[in-house]
Formats: C-alpha cells, sequence, structure tokens
C-alpha cells in the first residue's frame, strides 16, 4: 500500500514551498524529485541550476551573461508570471487589491501593486499565492519541452516557491550590499531612496547553504561568469559521458 502511495506522496509534496518544510527535514529528498541517470546518480538532462538573489542584486545581468557566453537557456520566471486583463490571475488581483492598482488602460499598474505588497507581508503572500502556481506549471512544461542541456532557471522567489526542490539540480546565489542594491533600484526604477530601501527590505532572505554565491557589485563578474561556465561545462560533460 505504501509503496504504490509513494508517487502521489512526492509529487504532493513537490508542489509544497520549502518553508512548509521542518528544518531537519531531509533535503536529500530532492533527489527523488528530479529523475536520476539510468544507470549512476548523476542528474539527468536538461541540468538546471536556479540561479537567485535579493531584489537588485544583479542576477539578471550574471544569468544573462552566462547563458549568452555558453549558449545555456535561460528561463526567467519574471516573464511567466503574467496577469492580463480577463486572465484568472488579473480577476483574483483586481478583487483582493482592489480598482485602484489599475490603470487607464485596463492594465494592472506594477508600480501602485508593487507599493502595496512591499509594505505589507501579508499581501506580498496573497498576489504569491495567486502567481505562483501558475508560474510552476508554466516552468515545468518548458522544463520537458527543452532540447538544451543546460538550462538557467532564474527566479527571485526560487527557495520561498520551493522550485529550487522541485527543478533545480543545484542554485547559484547572486547577492550584493544593500547600498549598491538601493542605487541600482533608484536608477533602474525611478524611484526615491525611501521606495528603493522599502523594497529592498521587502525582500530580504538568506541564502541557503550548499550552493554557489556570487557577489555582484560591479567588478569581477566577467571572470566569475567564466568560471561558473567550465564549472557547469564540467559537469555536463561527467553526465554525457554516463550516458553513453
Amino acid at each position: 500500500m505504501l509503496s504504490s502511495s509513494l508517487p502521489i506522496l512526492l509529487l504532493m509534496l513537490s508542489f509544497l514551498p520549502s518553508s512548509s518544510f521542518p528544518s531537519s527535514f531531509p533535503r536529500s529528498l530532492s533527489l527523488l524529485l528530479r529523475p536520476l541517470s539510468s544507470s549512476s546518480q548523476l542528474p539527468s538532462l536538461p541540468y538546471t541550476i536556479g540561479i537567485t538573489g535579493p531584489i537588485a542584486s544583479g542576477k539578471t545581468t550574471f544569468s544573462t551573461s552566462l547563458s549568452n557566453l555558453k549558449n545555456y537557456t535561460l528561463l526567467q520566471a519574471d516573464s511567466l508570471i503574467t496577469y492580463p486583463p480577463n486572465s484568472t490571475s488579473y480577476d483574483l488581483i483586481v478583487s483582493e487589491f482592489g480598482p485602484q492598482i489599475v490603470g487607464s488602460d485596463s492594465l494592472i499598474d506594477r508600480k501602485i501593486l508593487g507599493d502595496i505588497v512591499f509594505s505589507s507581508p501579508p499581501k506580498m503572500k496573497i498576489l504569491e499565492s495567486i502567481l505562483w502556481p501558475e508560474a510552476s506549471l508554466k516552468i515545468s512544461t518548458f522544463l520537458k519541452a527543452t532540447s538544451n542541456n543546460v538550462v538557467l532557471l532564474e527566479a527571485s522567489p526560487l527557495h520561498s516557491a520551493g522550485w529550487d526542490i522541485q527543478f533545480c539540480d543545484e542554485v547559484i546565489s547572486v547577492t550584493a550590499k544593500e547600498s549598491v542594491r538601493v542605487g541600482r533600484l533608484m536608477a533602474r526604477n525611478g524611484l526615491t531612496e525611501e521606495e528603493a530601501r522599502r523594497r529592498v527590505e521587502g525582500q530580504r532572505g538568506k541564502i541557503r547553504e550548499g550552493g554557489t554565491v556570487i557577489v555582484n557589485e560591479g567588478e569581477g563578474m566577467e571572470e566569475e561568469v567564466e568560471r561558473e561556465g567550465r564549472r557547469i561545462d564540467g559537469i555536463i560533460k561527467k553526465i554525457l559521458e554516463d550516458m553513453d
């Protein structure tokens, strides 16, 4: 009875965010949630690398540079999180946060919505509960269809959404000093310092142990990208050799 129920149990666990598991829960269970090659304990292809980090840490700069250098496929989770008019996500968001977030073009104003959720953790969790399930399905579909050996999955909520366990073979965290991130947000988004700090503080999160950490403060990034590319290519070479 237990053996026949195990696949269903694992599938249910795979959709839970990592915060749902106690700290003592064995992270090695994640090996069961990613298919292994038939002849060894090496991961199967595509080899999926989660790239994460706090807001304005430079993770997009890093992931784009690595993708361009090595021709890896880059999947940016932000591009999957959409809420066009008349969609289910759109209706749920407007119902929850009110018509004031809708602009004259009938689109949801991301700045207004951002101001709301970045200043209220409970509101942020509500928004996440609306958007993450659909994004998870899109990621799963993409990974099943891709022909590339390496996929870079860039996502700010990689850990909190549980995508690190559900989809990734390894994780690279990109970080930078808070002052650097605040400056980047002010320049990129046209925010005041107060608005930028509010967003930085609204996305505080710990870097998980056991992964690669890249500090992106504008110097030495090219060398970091090249070094990671060589390391990843070495992993893929071993996987391909094992498959022969």
